[in-house]
């Protein structure tokens, strides 16, 4: 049975001359087979690393690093040698190694403070994942966050000065314009009524973007939550169509309302700014002496909204993209109209926060109608 179990004879010594150089010549091949295998493995393994985006160290048990790939030590100024068995808390002094352990697979993205070969401090966002191959090995993923977060810093500045520096003086000015409307001081000709009009229109847009810019901010950040009361269909219509009228005038644009009152739970508020949004969205792409129409009425378990334009329509494959971020904008540049896509976005996210749903029929060519359904 040894000998059956035992390929190589282990005795060389009862072999013949042309015996032992014919079995050396078999090992010497068998090892050149192997150190090509080898070499071809630790090529594809090499690519690997290098075609990963992210920085990555393979460290022991303890922490130390074991290898580094290209991007890593790009992102760091330094080369393999100068981070080959250093400790990983050379480069990131303030990471627990306890933490980061993850026997059940790939841990959660954290962040930290990394440092380059020159010790300036950087941003960074680390995973990692676990193998067991003599002894446990840690694959840490790295990925430099600093521009990520410098682009959070501005846009946090910006929303900031849009609360602050503009929101504020644009109130100050349309209570005076108001104020100047009613002839608070002195009656106004057929001229001054226009303009003071223009003026009050120019300021309740620009109020309205300002405000879809600081929800989509909320959206991103803390998350938005409806404040429900009780309110009704009809109330809430007739407030979006007052905050339109002057700006369906102003494009020549009929607006009208034909509503069955019904109450129901809402944040009145948010409710008001889709409907707001879908009428001035209306009102944009509705030629001159064109009409817009909301509609309210119960549906079953169902409160039914409709905004009806006459404008050029908009093709199918565009009727769910339209509702994305910013796609308005591509849209309004083609067909010559300003905006900056943010409204229908927002309009879909306040109906989706109460359980309802938003969306457009359209033929392509003869208007649109937008349909908003919410749940009593």
């Amino acid at each position: 049975m040894a000998e059956d179990r035992d390929k190589e004879p282990d005795n060389y010594a009862a072999m013949s001359k042309e015996e032992l150089v014919a079995q050396l010549e078999t090992r010497d091949s068998k090892l050149k087979q192997y150190s090509s295998m080898q070499k071809s493995t630790w090529k594809q393994v090499n690519s690997i690393l290098a075609s990963i985006p992210l920085g990555l160290a393979i460290l022991d048990e303890v922490g130390n690093i074991e290898a580094t790939n290209l991007q890593l030590r790009q992102m760091l100024g330094a080369e393999a040698r100068d981070l080959f068995g250093k400790s990983i808390r050379t480069i990131i002094p303030e990471l627990d190694i306890e933490k980061l352990d993850s026997s059940s697979g790939t841990s959660a993205p954290h962040r930290n403070k990394a440092l380059t070969t020159e010790g300036k401090s950087f941003s960074v966002e680390l995973s990692v994942n676990e193998i067991f191959k003599d002894g446990k090995k840690l694959f840490l993923h790295i990925k430099d966050i600093s521009e990520a977060e410098k682009l959070l810093e501005y846009k946090m500045s910006l929303v900031s000065m849009i609360s602050h520096d503009l929101r504020t003086p644009l109130t100050t000015m349309r209570s005076v314009l108001t104020t100047v409307q009613d002839g608070l001081y002195g009656a106004l000709n057929e001229d001054g009524s226009q303009a003071v009009n223009w003026a009050l229109v120019s300021s309740d847009h620009m109020n309205s973007i300002l405000a879809n810019v600081l929800d989509v901010e909320k959206l991103d950040s803390v998350g938005l939550v409806p404040d429900k009361t009780e309110t009704s269909s009809g109330k809430i219509v007739n407030e979006a169509v007052s905050l339109c009228r002057l700006y369906a005038e102003e494009a020549e644009v009929e607006l009208t309302a034909n509503t069955e009152s019904s109450l129901f739970h809402a944040d009145e508020a948010k409710m008001i700014r889709i409907l707001v949004n879908l009428i001035t969205n209306a009102v944009k792409f509705s030629p001159p002496g064109g009409k817009v129409q909301v509609e309210s009425h119960l549906n079953g378990i169902e409160i039914e909204f409709k905004v009806k334009d006459q404008g050029p329509g908009i093709a199918e494959e565009m009727q769910e993209a339209i509702f994305n971020r910013f796609q308005q904008a591509g849209l309004s540049k083609r067909r010559g109209k300003a905006g900056f896509g943010l409204g229908l976005a927002i309009s879909k996210a306040f109906a989706e926060m109460h359980g309802g749903r938003l969306w457009v029929e359209s033929d392509g060519k003869h208007g649109s109608v937008f349909v908003l359904r919410i749940p009593l």
